[in-house]
């Protein structure tokens, strides 16, 4: 469990541990700080989701989303709750309810004028980083409350989510379902859906909704190559079996094909239609060449780790190659 709450505050923690103790440490600080939240602990609510990019439309178009993980309600207009950024506070919740189990949903910009529907909370202070950057949520005003949860771990790129400008690739980062601990990567993941967006956004995440962690597809079982005789006027057809998606999620499964000549890439083929097939055509089949076919799986989201085909030679035919010339009578010397 980690901990970032003042010294004073971990004294406290580690003095809880102990029975009638425990009982007194409490109830110093629902009379230090009020409100009953002071009883929830570590992991009792948990950063959920965030959208560190922004959208297409804007890149302050950002969400963050908080899970709740137990089976009561939070009243944020009688307990206001804070978060913090880098160990600096970001902004304070201090109006609407967290559901038990549910979500709430904190937006950067006002309802009309995001792509991202029905926020809980608005606030232009939810500025999210694209960097070095971590998330603290107190249960409290202050960082004096109990720390509930932490996100990320402040050094180099987000744990998760993806960004690529030119391709319009929004998604963001989501926690795993059990969480785990916040700021471990292994327990995020990348979106794969779009819900709770406007209609056509591209965008992917659940604001709003549970999670989703997209199961990528299996490699390929088997790969047949043909013909078994590869000449130099050869189309030698790839096809690959056993291509499965455990879950048909986000998009249509594809498979990407390409015929190596050495640690080059000699031709390339993306079939989307099974049986699935990729050629390597005449005239790249060269007699005395040898090709190595690399396939891998895509649904979307993830790929399958690449399968390989034993090495493809390309034989010679009677005519590839000649005898020249000849020197049957030796030389003077």
């Amino acid at each position: 469990m980690r901990i970032k709450n003042s010294k004073f505050s971990k004294e406290i923690i580690e003095k809880s541990r102990f029975g009638s103790t425990k009982r007194v440490i409490c109830l110093f600080m629902l009379v230090l700080f009020g409100g009953s939240a002071f009883a929830l602990s570590y992991g009792d609510a948990v950063i959920n989701e965030l959208m560190w990019m922004g959208t297409s439309l804007h890149q302050t178009d950002e969400f963050l989303e908080i899970r709740n993980m137990t089976d009561s309600p939070i009243v944020f207009f009688d307990t206001p709750w804070s978060i913090y950024r880098e160990g600096e506070l970001l902004l304070h919740i201090n109006d609407g309810t967290l559901p038990a189990r549910g979500f709430f949903l904190i937006t950067r910009r006002d309802t009309s004028n995001t792509l991202i529907e029905n926020a809980d909370f608005v606030s232009n202070l939810l500025v999210l980083t694209n960097s070095n950057t971590s998330y603290s949520l107190y249960a409290g005003s202050s960082d004096l409350a109990p720390l509930l949860d932490v996100a990320d771990d402040g050094i180099g790129v987000p744990m998760s989510g993806r960004f690529v400008f030119a391709d319009y690739v929004y998604w963001s980062m989501e926690r795993n379902d059990p969480p785990g601990d916040g700021d471990i990567e292994v327990n995020w993941h990348v979106a794969c859906l779009s819900l709770g967006f406007v209609p056509g956004a591209i965008e992917r995440g659940t604001p709003g909704f549970p999670n989703y962690q997209n199961v990528p597809p299996a490699p390929p079982d088997s790969i047949v190559l043909a013909p078994e005789f590869v000449a130099d006027d050869s189309t030698v057809i790839a096809s690959l079996f056993g291509v499965v998606d455990p879950d048909s999620i986000p998009g249509e499964l594809m498979v990407a094909f390409d015929w190596l000549l050495g640690d080059s890439v000699a031709a390339s083929h993306i079939d989307s239609a099974s049986p699935f097939s990729g050629p390597l055509e005449n005239p790249t089949t060269h007699a005395g060449r040898k090709y190595v076919l690399r396939a891998y799986t895509f649904d979307g989201t993830d790929s399958s780790t690449a399968a390989y085909s034993d090495t493809v030679r390309v034989h010679f035919e009677r005519g590839d190659l000649i005898i020249n010339e000849l020197a049957w009578a030796g030389s003077m010397r």
